[in-house]
């Protein structure tokens, strides 16, 4: 699927007013778009992590976007390598629908091949906050994440890194579910115990405030405790 690109302007009656509310004076005052425009603004949540995350961590991701689904939520992720083209991949294999925010201008999107055969103009948005004709650059994938987070309702990690590297080098994921704690949209956080593996950015999200995901409680309820206004049509066990 790659078809017309509908430009989405801060006046446009389609434009999702909370990204203003949420992200203040940074929010995009554009969106360009392919694909089913309708996604902007529904419930939407968020599925990040690592590109480098285990299989294990795979595993439970599809587990956790299969129960979101079944709920009639839309996955929302970073199209990256790793925790994000699973989260797309598991949303549409499993009949529903995800939004895929690109970390460069729309002209210079590529539709991967994992996703190919589920992909439709129903099931699927595109959305960049950037030029069409930008290439792909790191500032740009932290200003990405960003969307992101501020498009959800609820940030689910599957892991993290640390903040910062041996190098310096920022977390981008850890800096998406900071900058979710910070806007007051529930992080949860896939526990170490679960993961069989020891992340270290999982470890400080959790003392930094966002919820530790266990497997004792389903991933809906944890969802309507800490966003009362979510009403998903069904629910199942995480």
């Amino acid at each position: 699927m790659k078809g017309d690109v509908f430009v989405i302007t801060e006046e446009s009656s389609g434009y999702p007013e909370l990204l203003k509310e949420r992200m203040g004076k940074s929010y995009p005052k554009i969106l360009y778009c392919n694909g089913n425009v309708s996604l902007l603004s529904t419930k939407n949540i968020a599925v990040v992590g690592s590109r480098m995350t285990n299989d294990r961590g795979l595993k439970i991701e599809r587990k956790i976007i299969n129960s979101l689904i079944e709920a009639k939520f839309n996955i929302v992720s970073g199209y990256a390598r790793g925790v994000d083209m699973t989260a797309h991949e598991t949303a549409l294999s499993s009949g529903g629908t995800t939004t895929a925010v690109i970390s460069e201008g729309i002209d210079n999107l590529r539709i991967k091949n994992s996703i190919k055969e589920d992909i439709n103009k129903e099931n699927t948005l595109f959305v960049s906050q950037f030029e069409p004709g930008m290439v792909w650059k790191p500032g740009l994938a932290m200003a990405r994440n960003k969307l992101v987070v501020a498009l959800s309702e609820a940030l689910i990690v599957v892991s993290a890194g640390p903040k910062k590297d041996s190098n310096g080098k920022m977390s981008g994921t850890f800096n998406a579910a900071e900058y979710a704690l910070k806007i007051g949209i529930p992080v949860m956080v896939v526990s170490n115990k679960l993961l069989g593996e020891n992340y270290e950015g999982n470890n400080d999200l959790i003392k930094k405030g966002a919820i530790e995901l266990n497997g004792s409680k389903k991933i809906i309820d944890i969802i309507l405790e800490n966003k009362p206004s979510i009403k998903p049509q069904q629910d199942k066990l995480f």
